[in-house]
């Protein structure tokens, strides 16, 4: 007798694949798993922590300002094309904060009322901080153990993928922590999971050629750029801190956070194609490589196409996506 298995999950996403290369396995929380009459049920999400850096000495006024009058176009970029689950945070680079959180709420979810309100308060950390500035020390003291369990509670979850942005027009001065310290400290905390480690940078580059001022030192972001290299959505994950598209930048950025977090429903076992059914909500997506799904052979994955209407069903609508499996001997 064939077996039929249904797997859903809770994925959120808006990107279409360009090749299987790109991929990076979006990591699912199961939420339950069971097993009736042979069929397989999976409850999953998808989830996002987001850790602002963000340099807050003397020479970062305008590039704050900057900041926050376009960060309504990043978490459009979510809000518009998937329903992700996030947390977002921020930290400055000045020891003293000794990485907490900074703001109230402490961080930002999907669930804040007028989110973006709550993110630009956050983010104005202001310009009063060390120029001595720590772009690595405060990410290891803001997910310690110690804050974890205290002051920045909640902000971190077992299951999420980390992304770290990094604001600044400095080099990091942490005392002992190399930029392979830092990548180790962070895979350690994703179980050495690599595609759950993400890094982006606005930042001044060393091959700048915009003429970005620089902080006092005038050292070019070496460390911080050799950090940015070793995480697997490199090498577009930096964008010059100038950059009279700074707005765009942020929405591209907040983009391939989606599609390494959730561009694909990873399948568990070899489906027969024609039985794949796939539901968002109470709507039926088509098999539609732009605005519902498709299979990839090569991934065993259900791939989202990028214009779904998301917005047809209510916030927090589940996908349900269920097959028979091709050949259940040989699965």
């Amino acid at each position: 007798m064939t077996k039929r298995i249904c797997a859903f999950l809770l994925i959120l996403t808006a990107c279409s694949p360009e090749s299987a290369k790109q991929y990076i396995m979006p990591v699912a929380k199961i939420e339950k798993n069971t097993q009736s009459g042979g069929v397989n049920i999976i409850t999953a999400s998808r989830q996002v922590d987001i850790l602002f850096v963000v340099d807050d000495s003397g020479s970062m006024s305008t590039h704050q300002t900057n900041l926050k009058d376009n960060i309504s176009l990043f978490t459009s970029a979510f809000t518009k094309n998937s329903a992700l689950e996030y947390n977002i945070g921020v930290i400055t680079t000045t020891d003293s904060d000794g990485g907490r959180l900074q703001g109230f709420p402490t961080f930002v979810t999907e669930t804040t009322p007028d989110a973006d309100a709550a993110l630009r308060n956050n983010l104005s950390v202001g310009t009063s901080g060390s120029g001595d500035e720590k772009l690595f020390s405060p990410i290891t003291q803001a997910l310690s153990p110690y804050l974890l369990n205290g002051y920045n509670a909640g902000f971190l979850r077992a299951d999420s993928t980390l992304a770290v942005i990094f604001i600044t027009d400095a080099e990091d001065h942490s005392y002992s922590i190399s930029a392979k310290r830092i990548y180790d400290f962070l895979l350690q905390l994703r179980n050495g999971e690599a595609h759950r480690v993400l890094g982006y940078g606005a930042i001044v580059p060393s091959d700048d050629s915009l003429g970005c001022p620089r902080d006092d030192t005038g050292v070019g972001p070496a460390k911080l750029e050799e950090f940015l290299s070793l995480v697997k959505n490199q090498p577009n994950n930096i964008f010059n801190l100038c950059a009279e598209d700074f707005g765009l930048h942020l929405s591209k950025l907040a983009l391939d956070i989606v599609k390494n977090t959730s561009s694909a429903i990873y399948l568990d076992r070899l489906p027969y194609v024609p039985s794949i059914k796939v539901t968002y909500g109470k709507m039926e997506l088509p098999s539609d490589a732009d605005k519902g799904w498709s299979y990839d052979a090569a991934l065993n994955a259900v791939i989202l196409g990028e214009h779904i209407d998301w917005s047809s069903q209510p916030k927090g609508s589940k996908i349900e996506l269920s097959y028979i499996i091709a050949d259940p001997a040989k699965n």
